[in-house]
């Protein structure tokens, strides 16, 4: 399958007008006539996965983070994203990266986290700010809340934050994978008890104390690694190729417990 056709079918799944305004979703690096043979999905482009999609033989990488994002256009190897670019050219591997696309899709990253966490009576917010989701769970505590969705997706609970009360008892709930501190005001106005989401400020988090809202924020990464394994089923359906999931999709951050040197 040639490069350009892969782009039409990803179009498919995640349509390009779903991406929000400032993002970069789409091709980011194209050899468009070149024919690919196996497609790396991971959450970002890192130098492991680099490394790795060269190891596997995959001239393409999908993957949810921009490799371009927020005005990154110097080329050079003294800069990470420069020295990722030359890599990936002389290998000649393809980038695609489907961000707020898949974020806002039917069935993508806000859908998905929703499902692993037990949610039920999933909706799309009826805000004008955008992507967040709203969901039932059985009556529980804040605390009991962290503790099973640390257990379902596997998130350290050194990594979790709380904003609000571990023991007030929650049953609507609202949530927005990545950094979706943005969202939870509306979240609250739309009758949501506690907000999930990841890379919470300090100042941010002062006010929704101040607030008295809960919001759990469980890292960036811990909302997002869902990603890699959710869009490559996705692809398993419409491509004819072999589609890899990423081993090297790893936190940046990491504690005082599991910190090596």
């Amino acid at each position: 399958m040639k490069t350009t056709e892969i782009w039409n079918l990803i179009g498919n799944i995640c349509p390009s007008e779903l991406a929000e305004e400032w993002d970069n979703s789409g091709p980011q690096i194209s050899f468009d006539d070149d024919e690919i043979t196996k497609v790396l999905v991971a959450l970002e482009v890192t130098f492991d996965v680099v490394k790795e999609a060269i190891k596997l033989g995959a001239n393409l990488i999908v993957t949810h983070h921009p490799l371009y994002f927020g005005g990154n256009a110097y080329i050079t190897p003294e800069y990470t994203i420069g020295k990722y670019t030359l890599e990936l050219v002389k290998n000649r591997i393809s980038v695609f990266s489907a961000h707020t696309s898949f974020d806002n899709l039917v069935g993508g990253n806000n859908d998905s986290f929703g499902e692993l966490i037990g949610a039920d009576d999933i909706t799309v917010s009826d805000s004008e700010e955008g992507i967040f989701r709203l969901g039932n769970v059985k009556p529980i505590k804040v605390s009991g809340l962290i503790d099973d969705v640390c257990k379902r997706l596997s998130i350290s609970k050194h990594f979790v934050h709380l904003i609000g009360d571990p023991d007030a008892t929650v049953s609507k709930i609202a949530w927005c994978t990545g950094a979706g501190f943005g969202f939870v005001y509306p979240a609250y106005k739309c009758g949501a008890e506690c907000f999930i989401t990841g890379d919470v400020k300090y100042h941010d988090a002062r006010d929704a104390s101040e607030r008295g809202m809960n919001v759990i924020d469980i890292g960036h990464f811990g909302s997002e690694k869902i990603f890699t394994h959710n869009m490559a089923e996705k692809l398993r359906k419409v491509l004819d190729v072999t589609v890899f999931e990423s081993n090297m999709d790893v936190d940046p951050f990491c504690t005082s417990f599991s910190c090596t040197g």
